[in-house]
C-alpha cells in the first residue's frame, strides 16, 4: 500500500500544486416501498403499502485532486431488497399479530443484495473535445458486511394466527445470520470496482451529465459462509393469544466457501437548460438495476453563486430542495411532512476547499 500512495503523489505532482483541493462528498438515499423508512428499521407497525422494492445507500468519499488527478478514501453501504406482494403482506401481518386470511397460501418471494466496503478510489479528468470533459476511476475496496440471496416458496394460512412453510427454499450467504440465528465468525473480501463521469456542453444553455459507479465491480469474499436448503416451521411458539411465531429451521447443508459478488450499477443522469441568465431547468434519472428514480425541477440563482434547487420526483412523488455555492452544495428529499412518514429520504453533502 505505500508504493501505491508513493505513486499516486506522483501522479498529482504532475501538475501545479497551486490547483490542488479538499473535497468532501457525502451521498445517502434510501427509499422503503412497503413501510415508511422508520417503520422499517422498526416493527412494520403502520403505513404499509403495496410498492415493494427497497433501495439504499451510502457514499462517503474524502479526498484531494488538481486539475488531472485526485485520490480518496471511500466508505460505501449498498442494499436492496425485493419482495412479492404476498411476502410483503405476510411479513407485515406477522409482525403485528394481525389476523391471517384462513386457508390461503401465501407466494413468497424475497431477495436481498447488501454489502459495506471501504476503500481508495484514483481518478483522472479529461478534456477529449472542447465541450466534453470526462472523469475516470478505479477503486480498490475490502468488504467487511454481506447479505446475498433468496427465499422463495409457500407459506400456508392454517389458521388466522397459525402457518406452516411449504417447499420454502432458501440460498443465501451472509456475515450475520439473520433467518437461523447461527455464529458467524467475522468475512473479509476484496474487490475493485471502476467510475465514469461525464459532462457534454450541448449547447451554450443545454448541458448533459451522466455518472456511472460500479463498472464491471466485483467483491471476492472468502471463508464466507452460505445455507441452502428447505426452512422448516416445525419449532412454534404461541403467545397468549395463541398468536404463532416461528422459529425457522435449516433442512439442509451450511457451509463455507469462496463468493465472487457483483456490484450493481449506479447511475445519475441529468438535462440542464438554462432558460435565463438566472434560472435553470433540470431533468433526472437516478437509479440502480431494480429501479429507476424520475426527477424534474429548477434552479435559481439568488445572488452571486448562490442559488436554490427544488426537484420532484414523480414516481416516489417525493421533493428534494437544495442550496449552492461556489464550494458547497447541499441536497435534502423527503415524500412527507413529518420524517418519520416518509418512505424516500435522502441527503447529498458536496464541499470543496482550495488549499
Amino acid at each position: 500500500m505505500p508504493r501505491i500512495y508513493l505513486f499516486i503523489i506522483l501522479l498529482l505532482n504532475s501538475a501545479p500544486l497551486y490547483a490542488l483541493e479538499s473535497y468532501l462528498d457525502m451521498e445517502g438515499f434510501v427509499y422503503t416501498g412497503p413501510v415508511p423508512y422508520s417503520e422499517f428499521v422498526g416493527d412494520w407497525s403502520s403505513g404499509f403499502q403495496k410498492e415493494n422494492n427497497v433501495i439504499g445507500y451510502t457514499w462517503l468519499e474524502a479526498g484531494v485532486h488538481n486539475q488531472r488527478w485526485g485520490l480518496a478514501i471511500v466508505q460505501q453501504q449498498y442494499v436492496q431488497m425485493q419482495l412479492s406482494d404476498d411476502a410483503a403482506e405476510f411479513y407485515y401481518l406477522t409482525q403485528n399479530r394481525l389476523p391471517l386470511d384462513a386457508g390461503r397460501v401465501y407466494q413468497i418471494d424475497y431477495r436481498v443484495d447488501a454489502y459495506t466496503t471501504e476503500g481508495v478510489r484514483l481518478f483522472h479528468r479529461t478534456n477529449p473535445l472542447q465541450n466534453l470533459s470526462l472523469q475516470l476511476g478505479a477503486h480498490v475496496m475490502k468488504g467487511s458486511e454481506l447479505q446475498s440471496g433468496y427465499t422463495k416458496g409457500n407459506i400456508n394460512a392454517s389458521s388466522s394466527s397459525d402457518y406452516d412453510f411449504d417447499n420454502l427454499q432458501v440460498d443465501y450467504r451472509y456475515s450475520e445470520d439473520r433467518i437461523f440465528n447461527n455464529r458467524v465468525e467475522s468475512i473479509a473480501g476484496e474487490g475493485i470496482a471502476l467510475d465514469l463521469a461525464a459532462h457534454w456542453a450541448i449547447s451554450r444553455n443545454s448541458q448533459l451529465s451522466l455518472q456511472v459507479r460500479n463498472l464491471g465491480g466485483y467483491i471476492k469474499w472468502k471463508d464466507n459462509p452460505r445455507s441452502t436448503g428447505i426452512i422448516e416451521s416445525s419449532d412454534k411458539e404461541f403467545d397468549a393469544n395463541g398468536y404463532a411465531t416461528v422459529n425457522p429451521t435449516l433442512n439442509g447443508t451450511t457451509q463455507t466457501e469462496s463468493y465472487r459478488q457483483q456490484l450493481p450499477l449506479l447511475w445519475q443522469s441529468e438535462f440542464e437548460h438554462h432558460y435565463s441568465s438566472r434560472g435553470r431547468l433540470h431533468a433526472q434519472m437516478v437509479g440502480s438495476e431494480v429501479q429507476n428514480f424520475y426527477r424534474i425541477g429548477m434552479s435559481y440563482r439568488v445572488f452571486g453563486k448562490q442559488s436554490l434547487k427544488l426537484l420532484y420526483t414523480l414516481n416516489t412523488q417525493s421533493f428534494s430542495f437544495g442550496y449552492q455555492n461556489e464550494w458547497l452544495n447541499l441536497q435534502m428529499q423527503f415524500d412527507a411532512s413529518k420524517p418519520d412518514e416518509s418512505h424516500t429520504l435522502g441527503l447529498l453533502l458536496q464541499a470543496n476547499y482550495a488549499f
